[in-house]
């Protein structure tokens, strides 16, 4: 099948798509904006993806209607942005891949990828690199991805990039937070991680993608994201470098329940109270008195102190801690 995609020359293309790639003496691939004379080839694509494939795209096994491929191809109309790989063999041109985002009304973009199954394995992660580069150009701060619990390749290609999870209720899905220029994401709705907002907002330090107190944390009214720590983000932790933190910046309150007995977590720990003694900092972990080792602290006991340290002024403004409180800072 051959796709209109190529035919456009440079209007379909920006410095960020890179260069035309010689597969081999017969193929090359390239990338171009996703165009509404796009459609008829992303009918194609996605007819050649089996049922599981679409279940992981949208959530059911059924194929997208016309009108969803007429909108989405136009989804730069609508503030969104995509991308098409084209690959061309032998004089015929199709679509391979593609990618976008949806224009959220926090500011963020909401991504939506599809990869040809004979194509799977580096075009996918190569595609969604290309999609940050041109989002970030375009001022969206962070692609937020909705997975599948079960959608493992997703679920590695995005934590790959550095992610932070969005916590929800709904536990068959994970929504993660990607930022666009690299490093850790911002919170929804907030690039510059010190602008107002209304709802209360705790991140949560924790071993895990979700942490098991933030259904209550939820329904207290709390907005949460979740960072795995130092050990699981690849351009590492700007707050060990004495760096700023996008997340702990925007934070009101902060639960720690990454593993004392880790370096990284301690020093972690001893840092943002050097750097951000504005911030309640709450310990998921407690010192057994009887015989001097970690143990879980409840998660509700931990929730009922974030809401008490939330509904407090700034650490700052007050008295020191009394030293009986071995856990709230």
């Amino acid at each position: 099948m051959t796709t209109e995609s190529t035919t456009s020359g440079t209007e379909r293309r920006c410095e960020h798509c890179g260069d035309r790639i010689e597969l081999s003496a017969e193929r090359t691939l390239e990338l171009c904006h996703l165009a509404p004379q796009d459609t008829e080839g992303l009918v194609d694509l996605y007819s050649r993806l089996s049922p599981d494939d679409l279940y992981r795209r949208f959530f059911t096994a059924s194929a997208p209607t016309d009108r969803w491929f007429h909108d989405w191809a136009s989804i730069q109309d609508r503030g969104g942005f995509g991308l098409v790989a084209v690959m061309t063999q032998s004089g015929e041109s199709r679509i391979v891949a593609e990618a976008g985002y949806a224009k959220l009304c926090d500011g963020d973009g909401e991504l939506g990828i599809a990869v040809d199954p004979a194509s799977r394995g580096w075009l996918g992660p190569w595609l969604l690199d290309a999609l940050l580069r041109h989002a970030a150009d375009r001022g969206i701060p962070n692609i937020q991805a909705q997975i599948l619990s079960g959608n493992r390749r997703m679920a590695t290609t995005a934590a790959r990039r550095g992610v932070a999870t969005v916590s929800s209720n709904d536990w068959s899905t994970t929504r993660v937070s990607m930022s666009t220029t690299g490093g850790i994401p911002s919170w929804p709705g907030d690039a510059a991680g010190d602008q107002p907002h209304e709802q209360k907002r705790l991140l949560v330090e924790s071993e895990g993608s979700r942490w098991s107190g933030a259904p209550l944390a939820l329904a207290d009214g709390f907005q949460v994201m979740v960072c795995r720590g130092p050990d699981h983000q690849p351009h590492g932790c700007p707050v060990l470098r004495g760096e700023a933190c996008p997340l702990l910046d925007g934070a009101d309150v902060v639960v720690h329940v990454l593993d004392p007995s880790n370096a990284a977590s301690t020093e972690l720990l001893l840092q943002e109270h050097v750097m951000h003694p504005a911030h309640r900092v709450i310990e998921g972990f407690a010192t057994d008195a009887a015989s001097g080792t970690f143990r879980r602290r409840a998660d509700a006991a931990v929730v009922n102190d974030a809401i008490t340290a939330s509904q407090q002024e700034p650490a700052s403004q007050q008295e020191p801690a009394s030293q009986s409180d071995d856990h709230v800072y």
